[in-house]
């Protein structure tokens, strides 16, 4: 939920932010299921914008190995 929370704080102090996507891994969640969700975010931001930056906590964790995987499988021109 940590990244909600960092939404939500975001939010109280620049105002809402509808272009900002959360994938939020819990303990019963496996990687494909984090694979997914994060497929599916990036997939709904690109409809609308023109570039998807994508923001993981812990560099070997589940959610960077998540958007690793979902880089191999797009064109992106950036990598950060």
């Amino acid at each position: 939920e940590y990244c909600h929370g960092a939404k939500n704080s975001l939010e109280m102090i620049i105002g809402d932010c509808p272009d900002l996507l959360c994938v939020s891994v819990t303990p019963s969640m496996n990687n494909e299921d984090v694979q997914v969700q994060m497929r599916e975010a990036y997939e709904l931001l690109k409809k609308e914008c023109s570039e998807v930056l994508i923001f993981t906590d812990l560099l070997c964790g589940s959610p960077n190995h998540a958007a690793v995987r979902l880089k191999g499988g797009y064109n992106c021109s950036h990598w950060l």
